[in-house]
């Protein structure tokens, strides 16, 4: 009986130490998913001529909180529509935040059972994506924006002038 727990102590000690291993090495680093498709509750709120923001966030994440000022800026220093997704969220709680914090989206699209989340991959929030006119994600922020990452998404959205 021993024996077994010890074992199984060690899978879990290794699984955990495994799993905390990989969220370091993925720490801080963009990802670009070429080729994955938006849900269609997204892609009908966005502009089939140009390239959007699809923006996931929450009223009660603290880190969203902290790099909305970077959403704002965005939407100030582009011309791109910026779709926000409410993340395990409902209207009565994301209206007054927006009216306090600022609100720069175009649509505002709430995701109470965080179905879309789920659909398009999210790991955490704030997650961003840049997504392409035929509904196709051609850049992910997968952490909450700070000086260099919104250096990074602004470098990368400089980039498409005349692609899009």
């Amino acid at each position: 009986m021993r024996d077994k727990l010890m074992a199984f102590l060690y899978i879990v000690i290794t699984l955990s130490v495994l799993g905390w291993g990989i969220t370091l090495l993925l720490e801080g680093k963009d990802t670009r998913i070429k080729g994955v498709k938006l849900s269609k509750a997204i892609e009908e709120q966005l502009p089939k001529d140009s390239v959007s923001i699809v923006h996931f966030f929450s009223s009660w994440c603290v880190y969203c909180r902290v790099e909305f000022p970077y959403i704002i800026e965005l939407k100030a220093q582009s011309k791109l529509p910026i779709i926000g997704i409410a993340y395990k969220d409902t209207q009565e709680q994301i209206v007054p935040w927006l009216d306090h914090m600022g609100n720069p989206f175009k649509e505002v699209i709430y995701d109470e059972s965080a179905k879309l989340a789920y659909q398009m991959g999210v790991t955490s929030i704030p997650q961003t994506f840049v997504v392409n006119q035929k509904g196709k994600i051609i850049y992910t922020q997968n952490e909450a924006m700070n000086q260099a990452s919104y250096k990074k998404l602004i470098d990368f959205l400089e980039g498409l002038d005349g692609q899009d």
